[in-house]
């Protein structure tokens, strides 16, 4: 039998390690599949002249864009996924593992999704330009630039091609 955690020893739980790295996304691209992975739901966005009323419409478009980043949308080419996901340093089988659960009806399990693949990312230093990479590589926005002290100049990030033309643009 492992030790006891007691309240107020300092030590913290696996799902305490958990919930903390869920929120270092906290105000980032990604707040709105932290928040729907937590069943929390934003307030809907009121489109004037809409027959069918108030809907939610922006943390569906914020999830559906942190899902394309991260290669995780179902429109996407199974190559394109797979590409992402190397750009990432995700393992194949739990990008795919993501890739299915993104794939729910519910916002719960959408943002769980867009969670398991953030949670490989966490604590590395270069997750943010894999992140941007990501991003270019499924045309989401423009091509990275970064730039590096040492050597005083711009560096592009490796490899990677932006979305072909004509595809889906993101939501």
């Amino acid at each position: 039998m492992g030790p006891a955690v007691w309240e107020g020893t300092g030590e913290s739980t696996a799902q305490d390690d958990a919930d903390g790295q869920a929120e270092s996304w906290r105000e980032t691209y990604f707040e709105a599949a932290l928040d729907a992975a937590e069943g929390r739901r934003w307030l809907s966005d009121v489109v004037r002249g809409d027959p069918v009323g108030p809907r939610l419409v922006s943390q569906r478009g914020w999830l559906a864009r942190g899902m394309r980043v991260l290669g995780l949308d179902p429109d996407q080419d199974d190559r394109l996924a797979q590409m992402v996901a190397n750009d990432l340093y995700v393992a194949g089988l739990e990008h795919a593992e993501a890739r299915q659960r993104a794939q729910a009806h519910s916002l719960r399990e959408r943002g769980s999704a867009v969670l398991m693949v953030l949670a490989r990312l966490m604590g590395e230093s270069k997750a943010w330009p894999r992140l941007a990479q990501a991003g270019y590589r499924t045309g989401v926005w423009g091509r990275p630039v970064f730039w590096d002290a040492l050597i005083g100049q711009r560096q592009f990030p490796p490899g990677g091609t932006p979305a072909p033309k004509g595809a889906r643009p993101p939501p």
